[in-house]
This record gives C-alpha cells, sequence and structure tokens, in this order.
C-alpha cells in the first residue's frame, strides 16, 4: 500500500515537472516561432508588392538553391 502510494506521488511529481517545462519553455517557443514567421511571410508579401525582383533575390539568398520560382 505505501509503495503504490511512493509511485502515484513520484508519478504526480513528474507530470507536474512535465507539464511545467511544457507551458514555461516550450510553448513560449513555439508561439515566438509562430509570430516570428508571420512576421518575415508579411514583410516579404509587402516587398513582393513593391519589388518583385528583390523580393526574387530575398528569397534565393534565404533558400539557396531550393528558391521556387514563381
Amino acid at each position: 500500500m505505501i509503495r503504490a502510494g511512493l509511485v502515484l506521488f513520484v508519478a504526480g511529481v513528474a507530470g507536474f515537472w512535465v507539464t511545467g517545462i511544457l507551458f514555461s519553455l516550450v510553448l513560449p517557443l513555439v508561439w515566438l516561432a509562430l509570430k516570428v514567421g508571420f512576421f518575415v511571410g508579411i514583410v516579404y508579401l509587402i516587398v513582393r508588392l513593391v519589388n518583385p525582383e528583390y523580393a526574387d533575390k530575398l528569397k534565393e539568398k534565404c533558400c539557396g538553391g531550393r528558391a521556387v520560382k514563381s
């Protein structure tokens, strides 16, 4: 009985630890990556509207040979 209680306690502590790492480290980093990606996409679209040739140069510089011609 004591052993089962100890196992449940350790599982609960591990669960709180994993949840704490998830909510304090992983999710903010994912949110930051999404915001940066969104900002870069918006800036690229604005540059593409103003100067399509320069946008293609940026895409070539960023993506190298993988850039897809649009």
